[in-house]
């Protein structure tokens, strides 16, 4: 099944294109730290210039975005349950309340997380895994000269991965609902263990291999 998924390389000439992969995922890390800051206009700004920057290199939000119905649907869940608190007042029906400050300190860990997978999904986007590997392995080769290039062949399998979630998720997503399934909170229970299963399947073959190869 062919489909559009996430953090899936696609060919262009923009200007993140003439970006070394090295300074890319230099810039990933920095990003990733800075997205934790609790400020929402830090974030804000750093959301306008990644937007600059998809501009700038002729990149479209839905190919970023493809396959992240599941992340914003979790996210949000997320949100709404640390925002819910019991009501002083036992002679209500129910016993909890949506806490609209709690709702709002929460907003900057939801903006945070869609901040570095912006991030992400543009260096993945603009860089081939292959130029990721080679930038791994000639840091490694410069760190410790004498060993084996194990540390950046488990860094490259590892980042091989995370895609390959996005992937899963469209595909069993896809399956879902070509077999009559609904959208909601009951696909979520559906699909995820199913995803969950597949993710792990794939993780136990691909540790057999590395220990087939002496790693």
């Amino acid at each position: 099944m062919d489909v559009r998924s996430a953090f899936m390389f696609i060919p262009g000439r923009g200007f993140l294109y003439r970006i070394q992969a090295g300074w890319k995922l230099a810039g990933l890390l920095v990003l990733s730290v800075l997205s934790l800051r609790r400020d929402l206009l830090f974030l804000g700004g750093i959301d306008a210039v990644l937007l600059l920057l998809v501009c700038g290199s002729r990149l479209k939000l839905r190919d970023l975005f493809a396959g992240t119905r599941g992340l914003f649907f979790t996210l949000g869940i997320i949100l709404f349950v640390q925002s819910l608190r019991l009501q002083d007042n036992n002679a209500q029906p129910f016993p909890l309340e949506i806490s609209y400050p709690a709702l709002v300190e929460g907003l900057p860990l939801v903006i945070g997380v869609l901040t570095a997978y912006l991030g992400a999904a543009m260096v993945y986007t603009t860089t081939p895994l292959w130029e990721m590997r080679q930038v791994l392995e000639t840091m490694e080769g410069r760190f410790f000269p004498s060993r084996r290039r194990w540390i950046s062949l488990a860094l490259a399998m590892v980042l091989a991965f995370i895609p390959r979630i996005f992937e899963l998720w469209q595909e069993t997503e896809a399956a879902y609902v070509a077999r009559g399934g609904k959208r909601g909170i009951g696909e979520l229970l559906v699909i995820l263990p199913i995803i969950l299963e597949r993710l792990f399947q794939e993780g136990s073959e691909r540790s057999a291999a590395m220990e087939c190869r002496g790693f």
